[in-house]
């Protein structure tokens, strides 16, 4: 069940790919990060994810939002990129295909 209306995370440290950001962008809410929150995730940025770094760009960001069709756009995209690129099916290929390669078979 949705609570909120948008994903904001704005990730300041850490390493390896945010899940709350992933979780957001599953769960179909628009989704702003930080630069550091977006590292690892490789979505399309305006399409699929906000990115902003300072109050004036997280401003920017929920101004952008405001609109309901970039609102519905950015949701629609985001939770699509999720199913598509963050699957079981996907993320096990390509654990796979690296194991494969480190064992040279």
């Amino acid at each position: 069940a949705k609570i909120g209306h948008i994903g904001i995370c704005p990730v300041r440290f850490g390493a390896g790919v945010q899940n709350k950001i992933l979780e957001y962008m599953a769960l179909g809410l628009p989704t702003i990060t930080s630069r550091m929150g977006y590292e690892g995730i490789e979505a399309n940025i305006g399409e699929e994810i906000l990115i902003a770094d300072n109050s004036d760009e997280y401003l920017k960001s929920l101004e952008t939002l405001s609109e309901n069709s970039v609102y519905q756009m950015i949701a629609k995209n985001a939770r699509n990129f999720v199913a598509e690129k963050f699957n079981w099916s996907t993320r096990l290929s390509v654990l796979v295909k690296n194991i494969e390669r480190l064992t040279g078979k």
